[in-house]
């Protein structure tokens, strides 16, 4: 747990707090993986209360938030970690058990 925090907080993430949806799509199309951290970065930042039913993939945990956030382009303006984290909401909510 201690190593996945470290990882993710050494590596660089496209969706920087101030950069918009829009340009985290943009950086995406680029950089799978920097699109990847930022997912995780979003996930490991959940409200564990909430629950979260999500693939054990995060590559495919990815391309779903993705696909998500391009088919709600009103987000674009959103900063980033805000939209990920409502499409994660969105995709994968479930109830705690």
């Amino acid at each position: 747990m201690i190593l996945c925090l470290a990882v993710l907080l050494s590596t660089p993430l496209y969706a920087a707090p101030a950069s918009t949806v829009r340009d985290y799509l943009a950086a995406c199309a680029k950089d799978e993986t920097g699109c990847e951290n930022a997912v995780l970065a979003a996930d490991f930042g959940a409200d564990p209360g909430r629950g979260q039913c999500g693939p054990d993939d995060s590559s495919e945990e990815t391309k779903a938030v993705v696909a998500w956030l391009r088919a709600h382009p009103k987000l674009s303006d959103m900063k980033a970690y805000i939209g990920i984290r409502k499409a994660l909401t969105a995709l994968y909510s479930c109830k705690p058990l």
